[in-house]
């Protein structure tokens, strides 16, 4: 009798990114399930993963893997490692709080568990889990100044609490005050 969040399959998710908003309703919810099926039914399952792994938000301002593998490892995503590719993997869930280069502990943690899950799905055997536990991964730093992503991936999220995904190109005016806080 009541909405909650989560149980939505990759399809789903892909269309809410898409092509709804994330509003909590039944008919976004049905509207989300139809588009769901005609999306399974026009693309193999290759396709919606990669189509969701190219639009994902992973945290940092990157928008899709090829972002992401750029944006904390300064390489393509085709050369990752499989630790590497764990710990963006990891990011899905919480893209801020799982931040390797803002929070290494939990996202050590959070890609042991992704590790484990890829073990336990026959993606890796027990020796290929363990080496990749064990490789050091090395987060690229920024060379510019990031300091404010914390707060846009914050302003992201408010955003679309407020008024949905965009759908087009939009102004966002916020109290951030760029030379304030770096003399904070």
């Amino acid at each position: 009798g009541y909405v909650v969040q989560g149980g939505s399959t990759l399809s789903q998710q892909l269309i809410k990114n898409v092509f709804l908003t994330p509003e909590q309703t039944y008919r976004r919810k049905i509207q989300e399930m139809m588009l769901a099926i005609w999306l399974e039914y026009k693309f193999t399952k290759t396709e919606v993963l990669e189509t969701y792994l190219s639009r994902v938000y992973f945290g940092g301002g990157a928008w899709g893997i090829e972002a992401a593998s750029q944006t904390y490892f300064g390489k393509d995503g085709k050369d990752l490692s499989v630790s590497e590719a764990a710990v963006l993997a990891g990011l899905l869930k919480a893209p801020s709080r799982y931040n390797p280069a803002s929070n290494p502990n939990a996202a050590g943690t959070r890609t042991a568990v992704v590790l484990s899950a890829m073990e336990r799905a026959g993606y890796l055997d027990a020796s290929e889990q363990y080496a990749a536990l064990q490789m050091p991964v090395a987060i690229e730093r920024p060379s510019s100044d990031n300091s404010a992503n914390h707060f846009t991936d914050w302003i992201w999220n408010e955003l679309i609490a407020a008024v949905g995904v965009p759908s087009q190109d939009i102004v966002v005016q916020t109290t951030l005050d760029r030379d304030a806080q770096m003399s904070a």
